[in-house]
């Protein structure tokens, strides 16, 4: 799913939470409270190092002492969402909320933690500019851009991120949005230009270079295309989209060491991300790794299944992953109701139509391959 680069550090993160454990009240006397207190401090030392692990274990601590200590919630949340642990993200920022947490400290946390998921509908629902002081507004506005760009919805996401631009125009993650928005539409000029602008306001923006090299990669410019990846990477290592995109160029180009390099890394860091399992199957299948090829297959559709089906049908690029991983792993069934669902919600695009059309042959069925294949045909 493209997300583009976050620019929150660990030590952001932590901006506002020393109001929050301020409005903590005391709830198991006092020696309690201040022992609490003292491994939320400990915490916050060890996450501006950043030790996240030695920080979650001194937020544990502190919520032993006080199960509804609100900003070692807060700040757990956040940490779990940085280590992409997104059951527990998701269980200390809505127990935050539940204990009278002031919503601006974790709707950003919430929103990233949605995009995660894939849970864009109830991202869009539940997360209103709007409700939040003019400060916040444009970070929740790029979220939405973000959230309708995976839902396919492009002019949405356009004015999500001119919304966010306008309301402070040094934004430049919102320009960023808008010129991976445009190439989504396949308008490549526009995106060239948006793209150019965000690289005069800031060239060190890894997103810049990523959308950059995503416009070679359309054109067919690999060599190119890498080479953008790999500054986008320099710049931000954990950045998921461009490692997935460069990952995918150098199976192109056969520089498969450097491409299972990146895949491992992709599956360290992005476990709930069925991409680059399935990539790393491919290589290991064109590699005449046969078993392992079959394991990852296999580790792709245990994730899609974790997927719930309402957020899943949602998102393109899972949904037709779903169908790839499926008949891959020869269940065709399977692999055709994902198929039918795909060709249903995104009918522009022939190629799904012919791996489904191939299972029904398969399956013979020639009448519903004819029935299926005519309105494709004809346009």
């Amino acid at each position: 799913m493209p997300t583009l680069p976050k620019s929150k550090t660990a030590s952001t993160l932590l901006a506002g939470l020393f109001l929050a454990s301020a409005l903590n009240l005391p709830v198991t006397g006092m020696a309690d409270e201040n022992l609490a207190g003292k491994y939320y401090e400990d915490a916050l030392v060890a996450a501006r190092k950043p030790d996240i692990d030695a920080a979650i274990i001194e937020l544990r601590n502190a919520l032993q002492q006080n199960p509804k200590y609100v900003a070692a919630h807060i700040l757990l949340g956040e940490l779990f969402l940085q280590k992409k642990s997104l059951s527990e993200a998701e269980v200390h920022l809505n127990l935050a909320n539940q204990l009278g947490a002031d919503r601006s400290l974790t709707v950003k946390a919430l929103a990233q933690l949605y995009l995660y998921q894939l849970k864009y509908n109830p991202l869009l629902k539940e997360i209103q500019p709007s409700q939040f002081n003019r400060q916040l507004q444009p970070d929740l506005h790029v979220f939405r851009g973000h959230a309708y760009l995976q839902l396919n919805q492009i002019s949405e996401a356009l004015n999500e991120y001119d919304m966010a631009a306008q309301i402070d125009p040094s934004r430049v993650d919102a320009v960023i949005g808008r010129a991976n928005a445009l190439l989504r539409r396949n308008d490549l000029a526009g995106a060239t230009q948006a793209v150019d602008k965000a690289m005069a306001m800031q060239p060190g923006n890894a997103g810049n270079w990523y959308v950059n090299g995503t416009i070679k990669h359309v054109q067919a410019d690999l060599e190119n295309a890498v080479k953008d990846y790999d500054k986008a990477i320099e710049l931000m290592p954990d950045y998921q989209d461009a490692r997935i995109a460069r990952a995918g160029v150098l199976m192109d180009l056969h520089q498969d060491q450097r491409a299972t390099e990146d895949l491992a890394y992709l599956r360290e860091h992005y476990p709930f991300d069925p991409k680059a399992a399935y990539l790393h199957a491919v290589l290991l299948a064109r590699n005449g790794q046969k078993e392992a090829s079959i394991k990852e297959l296999e580790a792709a559709a245990d994730i899609i299944v974790a997927v719930k089906p309402e957020y899943l049908t949602q998102h393109s690029q899972t949904l037709m992953l779903s169908g790839l991983v499926n008949y891959s792993l020869q269940r065709f069934d399977l692999a055709a109701e994902y198929l039918r669902q795909y060709v249903k919600n995104y009918p522009g695009q022939p190629g799904p139509y012919k791996l489904l059309a191939s299972i029904l042959l398969n399956k013979n069925e020639p009448e519903t391959v004819i029935d299926l294949l005519r309105p494709v045909v004809a346009s």
